[in-house]
């Protein structure tokens, strides 16, 4: 299976395109999404191509193999212009490993979530 990850494209429909170009040239079987899609946050500059209208539909385009989670500049409308689900966090079995991903705003390395 392979797998691409994604973090932080904070409206950039710059690295929007270059997502699909990889997603596509690599035949990428799922594409893991690790928050902030469109806004870029008030602490941080524009985007390279600022375009999050056309960030959202690149993503939609691809909206059957994504997986999403929420980042901390991501809100609540940035979920009603998507056509897949923001979650907390994505777990996942890949050949045998369990794999925990996040946006890292809440859990991190120094921050681990608890063991069930």
């Amino acid at each position: 299976m392979k797998i691409l990850v994604i973090s932080d494209i904070h409206g950039s429909s710059y690295y929007a395109k270059k997502i699909k170009e990889i997603y596509e040239k690599e035949k990428v079987d799922k594409l893991i999404l690790l928050g902030d899609l469109y806004y870029h946050g008030p602490r941080n500059p524009l985007s390279n191509e600022y375009n999050p209208q056309e960030v959202a539909q690149i993503l939609n385009n691809l909206k059957d193999n994504v997986r999403c989670t929420k980042g901390n500049c991501d809100a609540e409308v940035d979920e009603m212009i998507s056509e897949f689900p923001f979650e907390k966090n994505i777990e996942m079995d890949i050949n045998g490993y369990k794999f925990f991903f996040t946006h890292g705003h809440k859990y991190n390395m120094d921050k681990l979530p608890k063991e069930e």
